[in-house]
């Protein structure tokens, strides 16, 4: 969609669909919440954007998800309903769990990642490794995730992203 940055054409179909969106990131990114916030910086598509460090904090923060597990797809489906709910927004998206810093660097290896989205009609989980040098990986996760969100706001099937 031209020079737009991916967080752009977010926000962009946001507006054009007169919808909010929260978001819940899990772990030591908040890529996603930072680049919509700047692309929207009223907050007019948000309805909030929690960046949490662990599983932990995520169970007092999102309403019934004491038992919430990333291995588990049902898990995920009700943290991210619960999540639209509770903001009281249209969309809602997941991500779980950016690696931190210190994973990062010790680590060769790709990283299992959570996408779950709901847009109060349908909910999906996707799961991807996504791997890359330290300097890419976080903006890569985030991408993923706003992809997804991109290809779900415009109806698209998301077969070509496995």
């Amino acid at each position: 969609e031209g020079d737009a940055e991916l967080h752009d054409v977010v926000v962009r179909l946001l507006r054009e669909q007169n919808k909010t969106l929260a978001t819940l990131e899990i772990g030591a990114g908040s890529q996603v919440a930072d680049w919509l916030l700047s692309a929207d910086p009223g907050g007019a598509t948000s309805s909030g954007n929690l960046s949490v460090a662990n599983i932990s904090t995520t169970k007092k923060w999102i309403e019934g998800q004491e038992d919430l597990e990333l291995e588990s797809d049902e898990s995920l489906v009700a943290c991210v309903e619960s999540l639209a709910r509770q903001q009281q927004s249209d969309l809602a998206l997941l991500i779980a769990r950016y690696p931190s810093p210190e994973e990062i660097l010790e680590s060769q290896k790709a990283f299992p990642l959570c996408f779950a989205l709901t847009d109060g009609s349908q909910s999906k989980v996707f799961r991807r490794y996504i791997g890359g040098h330290p300097d890419v990986l976080l903006p890569r996760i985030g991408k993923t995730g706003l992809e997804h969100l991109r290809r779900m706001l415009l109806g698209l099937r998301d077969d070509s992203l496995t």
